[in-house]
């Protein structure tokens, strides 16, 4: 299709990372990381940003994915969330108990709305994967949801992307827990896309992984690698990419959940 590569690809990302969901997992000393990532796609009206997410989206459809609405309020967000609870059986035949919803939203501002520092905070509350998420209704009191994972694929410009988001939140919270995808433009001009039906089967197959995934000595040899470097030598001059720095383990673990579930069903 039209978009650039990097759309295509990051697009492709969260589409799996949809039917992971929370039912899929990697353990690391005493953290569990699951495979849910925020990423937002960055760029003009004309780089085909929605191009890219309709493609993934549409596959997600055929195999019955939830979704939020594009436009909501932080409450409903929460009811939504609520509604997606399941009790599925895994792989090893025990139940997994997990409420997982994907936002999907090709205007993020619209979604987002402007400065709106509790949907943010929610937001970023739900992309620890926290056992369980408490809140305040005006009628019944505190609830809460057991096992929240949330998953966002938006879309947005950069005029529109420093508009919506209120003072302090460039640099940590939010959007520390975000990839951001930026291109100018397009890649090519293409008269008649195609999609192939085999990616619809590889993604119903995928669909049905649970349990844990398992890191092997090579994995944790290069990770620990890659880590002290980082440490000692900081990639980004930019001062308010520090807590995004300190974050990339985060999403190397969800990336190498994803990618390895790309590859095959073999949890490794």
């Amino acid at each position: 299709t039209e978009p650039r590569e990097s759309y295509r690809l990051w697009v492709g990302i969260s589409t799996m990372a949809s039917v992971l969901q929370r039912k899929c997992y990697i353990s690391w000393g005493r953290e569990t990381f699951f495979p849910n990532l925020y990423i937002v796609l960055v760029g003009p009206p004309a780089a085909r940003k929605g191009t890219a997410m309709r493609e993934g989206k549409a596959l997600l459809n055929k195999i019955g994915i939830e979704f939020s609405a594009d436009e909501t309020s932080r409450q409903k967000l929460i009811t939504s969330m609520k509604e997606c609870q399941v009790a599925e059986q895994g792989e090893d035949g025990k139940a997994i108990y997990h409420s997982s919803m994907t936002v999907f939203s090709t205007e993020l501002t619209v979604f987002l709305g402007y400065d709106a520092k509790e949907m943010l905070s929610m937001l970023c509350k739900w992309f620890d994967c926290e056992d369980r998420f408490t809140y305040d209704t005006h009628g019944r009191g505190r609830e809460e949801i057991p096992n929240v994972w949330a998953n966002l694929l938006g879309a947005t410009t950069p005029a529109q992307l420093q508009a919506s988001l209120p003072d302090g939140a460039i640099g940590s919270g939010f959007t520390s827990r975000v990839v951001f995808v930026f291109e100018e433009d397009k890649e090519r001009a293409i008269i008649k896309p195609a999609l192939e039906q085999d990616l619809l089967v590889d993604l119903g197959e995928i669909r049905n992984l649970s349990g844990e995934f398992t890191p092997t000595d090579s994995f944790e040899a290069l990770y620990t690698e890659w880590r002290l470097e980082s440490e000692e030598h900081n990639p980004f001059t930019e001062p308010r990419l520090e807590y995004y720095m300190q974050r990339r383990p985060t999403h190397l673990f969800k990336l190498a959940t994803i990618y390895s579930a790309s590859r095959g069903s073999d949890h490794i």
